[in-house]
C-alpha cells in the first residue's frame, strides 16, 4: 500500500463545479477524488485546474486598523541539473553546506522579487524522484507550508526508486519555496538577461560550493518559475541533457495510474530503455505534447516498444 501523509477522508460530493470539487478535495486530504473527478469530466481544462490549486493559495495574516491582510503566495521552483559527482547534496536537509547555500539562495530570490514580496525556501534541494511521486494534495500541503511558514512533512513521503538515467548523466533537483504578497497575487519578475542571469549563477555558484571545496562542478541552474512552468522546463532539460550523453533512438510512454506515467527511452547501442517518470498534472496537457515533440525532434520518433521492454 502507498504510504501517504494523510488519513482517509468521507469521499467528496461530485455535484460541485470542477474547481469546487479540486478545493474540497485537496482541503480534505483526498486525492482520489480529484482523479474520480478528472475521469468524469474527462477535460484538459480541468487538469489546468489542479494545476492553479496547487500553485496559488492564499492566506489571512494579521488583524491591522483598516483590516485583515491577506497574503496571496505561489509556489515557485527553480530547476537545476546537478553533477553526477555532487548528487550527494540532494534531498539532504542536514549538511551544513548545502544549509548555507539555500539560505543565500533564498536571500537572492528575495532581491529577485523585490521588496514587496516574502520570499520562503525549503531547507532541502528536492530531488525530481521526491518531486515526481507528489499528488496534488501533497503539492498543496508543501505550498501551504511555506506560505504560512510551517514546518513541511516531506520526509514522510517515500522517493521513486525507479528512475534510470545514463551513467555520467546529472540528476534533476529544485529549489522549492513560495514568493508572497499583501493584497495581490504574485508574478514573476519582467524577464531581463542581465538580472536573471546574475541571479542563475549566483545560486549556481553557492552550490558548486556546498558540493566540494575545491572542485568546480558546474551546476545549471535554470529560470525560476511557478511550480508546473519550473516542472516543465527541468524534465525538457534533463531530456536534452541524457541525450547528449547517450543520443536518443526512440521513446515510448507506459501509464501508470491516475496521471502518472512511465517515459521509455531507448538510446543506441542500449538493449534496455532508461525509465523517466512523469505526471500529467504537474506538465499539464499542453506541456505533455510539448514533452513528446522534444523527443520527436531528438530521436526518430516514437516506437511502441514490445511487452518485455516495458517491465
Amino acid at each position: 500500500m502507498q504510504q501517504t501523509l494523510f488519513d482517509e477522508c468521507p469521499p467528496v460530493e461530485l455535484d460541485l463545479p470542477p474547481r469546487a470539487v479540486i478545493a474540497v478535495a485537496l482541503g480534505r486530504g483526498d486525492a482520489a477524488a480529484i482523479w474520480d473527478e478528472a475521469r468524469r469530466v474527462d477535460s484538459h481544462e480541468f487538469v489546468g485546474h489542479v494545476q492553479d490549486a496547487v500553485t496559488f493559495y492564499s492566506v489571512d495574516g494579521p488583524m491591522t486598523r483598516y483590516g485583515r491582510v491577506v497574503f496571496h503566495g505561489g509556489l515557485v521552483l527553480v530547476p537545476i541539473l546537478i553533477p553526477e559527482s555532487m548528487k550527494q547534496v540532494i534531498n539532504q536537509d542536514s549538511q551544513p553546506k548545502v544549509l548555507d547555500a539555500l539560505r543565500e539562495a533564498r536571500w537572492a530570490l528575495q532581491q529577485w522579487f523585490g521588496e514587496r514580496y516574502q520570499f520562503e525556501l525549503m531547507s532541502c534541494l528536492m530531488g525530481y524522484d521526491y518531486l515526481c511521486n507528489w499528488d496534488p494534495v501533497v503539492m498543496f500541503r508543501m505550498l501551504q507550508c511555506l506560505v504560512e511558514h510551517r514546518q513541511n512533512d516531506h520526509k514522510l513521503l517515500p522517493a521513486v526508486q525507479d528512475i534510470q538515467m545514463p551513467a555520467g548523466a546529472p540528476t534533476l533537483a529544485f529549489m522549492v519555496g513560495a514568493a508572497k504578497r499583501v493584497g495581490q497575487w504574485p508574478v514573476l519578475p519582467q524577464a531581463s538577461y542581465g538580472r536573471d542571469s546574475v541571479i542563475k549563477n549566483r545560486m549556481g555558484g553557492m552550490l558548486d560550493m556546498a558540493g566540494a571545496e575545491t572542485t568546480i562542478h558546474g551546476v545549471q541552474v535554470l529560470q525560476p518559475a511557478f511550480a508546473c512552468d519550473a516542472i516543465l522546463k527541468g524534465v525538457l532539460a534533463w531530456i536534452s541533457s541524457i541525450h547528449d550523453i547517450e543520443p536518443i533512438e526512440f521513446w515510448d510512454i507506459q501509464p501508470l495510474s491516475n496521471d502518472s506515467s512511465m517515459l521509455l527511452l531507448v538510446t543506441e547501442g542500449n538493449d534496455q530503455p532508461y525509465k523517466l517518470p512523469i505526471r500529467q498534472y504537474q506538465l499539464g496537457s499542453i506541456g505533455l505534447k510539448t514533452v513528446f515533440e522534444r523527443l520527436d525532434e531528438l530521436s526518430q520518433g516514437y516506437l511502441e516498444l514490445s511487452a518485455p521492454w516495458k517491465q
